[in-house]
């Protein structure tokens, strides 16, 4: 259980008075997780004032007449109640801020005050509950709030109200949050260091999704100009993304190149955050370590399998033990949807949606996945290729959704490749899209110029998984599980291929 002393410890003399007679100071403050309380020491004496806010759900315990005496403090928790925050909200004010994870809120009438001398408060909590139903806005709820006397020899309790008007959803404890003003390499290139004008806290781990690394600062905000470091053939980082997730959440997205491993997240500081990058002849598979919010599978998981009217026989030759890199990359994306099909389905959700569970199936198999892009935006046709290039991918896959105009008839699934060296991995993934699905028309394998398979030297393979303008194709592809199973058909073509080398 952690203390947090904001001034030396010292004997203070613990008397109330009906008010301060000088501005107090917080001494010291702890949350105990298990209990769901916390305490709050001060030198001098304060009448504490509470309110809750919401978007995010957050109770606001105001302290007049208090300073902080130091930087504003930031501690993340990771439970119910995801962070406290700790500022001087005003030259006069010390604020204390409980920031509940989404979608949980409390019950007002249920928080409890109590002060066992003017100086010492604790601050009793609810076990947060999720949103059943809203507060009303305008509603004065109050608090019970409780002063112990000590001046008594009973130590009756008296009770006093302190509000919280729910009108007040608009107010915002910005004071609070941090603005990341960079994120560069150091000339070393050894680091990524992140900066920000205040305290800055984060969690970090390997999406098992995307296969990028994963950043998240919390009470946080880009700088409206902040971007990425500048990356040529030489960096350690392929891509790298800045996302604002929400008002309060920056979310920082790394791919680190071939034969380069991403290590501990490190605190430098109030105000910096720094990764350390380390290039070696031997990379850890990323997928195996632990995933921020995640556990992973202590063994490789079975594939999951479709139930057909044929048994489908698994290869019993085990994959290989060296290291296996393998490039998914779902087609189009951001201002280029793709093709557009009946009821304006597009081509670039589809297939962002199958290449994922295709990721995912793979990961399970511990091989390691990347994805040329993991969410709606564009990256260009020379661009999946040099990512490829890059990272040293032994397999590229493509996937995407066919369409032909004015002919809803039309329907089927097809495998297309270009250099001979591919062509077994496309039979593999089209044999196991159409024995494992079943009752879809067979386009068969082609072999066809398409940029992205000209210009990988390794097997690369694009796979169109149906029609969007077909009656029949749509209504299956516009189906979360449809999806699901066709990214699941793709991926096993991809482990049978692997057996089979």
């Amino acid at each position: 259980m952690k203390i947090h002393w904001l001034l030396p410890g010292t004997a203070v003399a613990m008397l109330v008075l009906s008010a301060p007679a000088a501005a107090a100071r917080l001494k010291s403050w702890r949350f105990d997780a298990s209990q769901n309380r916390l305490e709050i020491n001060t030198i001098g004496d304060v009448q504490p004032q509470a309110q809750l806010i919401f978007n995010p759900t957050r109770l606001v315990i105001d302290l007049p007449g208090t300073e902080l005496g130091q930087n504003p403090i930031n501690q993340n928790l990771g439970g119910k109640i995801r962070a406290i925050r700790v500022g001087q909200f005003n030259s006069q004010t010390t604020r204390l801020v409980l920031e509940l994870s989404p979608g949980y809120t409390l019950d007002p009438k249920q928080v409890k005050f109590v002060g066992t001398t003017a100086s010492n408060w604790s601050v009793q909590l609810p076990q947060p509950k999720l949103k059943t139903q809203a507060l009303t806005p305008g509603k004065t709820y109050n608090f019970n709030v409780f002063t112990q006397n000590t001046n008594t020899t009973d130590n009756k309790l008296t009770s006093i109200n302190t509000n919280v008007n729910t009108s007040r959803l608009a107010q915002s404890d910005t004071s609070f949050i941090s603005t990341v003003q960079s994120v560069k390499l150091n000339p070393t290139g050894t680091q990524l260091v992140i900066r920000a004008d205040r305290n800055l806290t984060a969690n970090g781990g390997w999406d098992r999704t995307t296969g990028l690394y994963r950043i998240v600062i919390a009470n946080a905000k880009l700088a409206p100009k902040v971007k990425g470091p500048q990356l040529n053939a030489d960096s350690p980082l392929l891509r790298i993304r800045l996302q604002q997730q929400d008002p309060r959440t920056v979310v920082v997205l790394v791919q680190p190149a071939s034969r380069v491993s991403i290590g501990r997240l490190n605190q430098i500081g109030d105000r910096f955050i720094s990764v350390n990058l380390r290039r070696s002849s031997m990379v850890r598979n990323p997928l195996s370590q632990p995933i921020f919010g995640l556990t992973p599978p202590q063994q490789s998981q079975p594939i999951p399998r479709k139930i057909t009217n044929q048994p489908i026989s698994r290869p019993s030759r085990p994959l290989s033990k060296r290291r296996i890199v393998i490039m998914i990359d779902p087609g189009h994306g951001g201002r280029d949807s793709g093709a557009v099909g009946i009821g304006r389905l597009l081509e670039k959700d589809v297939v962002l949606s199958i290449s994922k569970t295709v990721a995912s199936v793979l990961s399970q198999n511990g091989i390691q996945v990347l994805l040329t892009r993991d969410s709606d935006y564009f990256v260009t046709l020379p661009a999946r290729v040099q990512m490829s290039r890059k990272t040293s991918t032994n397999l590229f896959v493509s996937i995407h959704a066919n369409a032909v105009a004015n002919r809803p008839h039309v329907s089927g699934v097809e495998t297309f490749f270009y250099s001979p060296n591919s062509k077994s991995l496309a039979q593999a993934v089209q044999n196991n899209i159409i024995g494992r699905i079943g009752n879809l028309n067979n386009r068969g394998v082609k072999r066809a110029r398409f940029y992205v398979l000209r210009k990988n030297t390794m097997p690369a393979i694009l796979v169109e998984t149906g029609f969007v303008t077909g009656t029949e194709d749509n209504a299956r592809l516009r189906n979360p599980q449809y999806q699901k199973l066709m990214g699941e058909a793709i991926a096993n073509g991809i482990l049978e291929y692997l057996r089979r080398r």
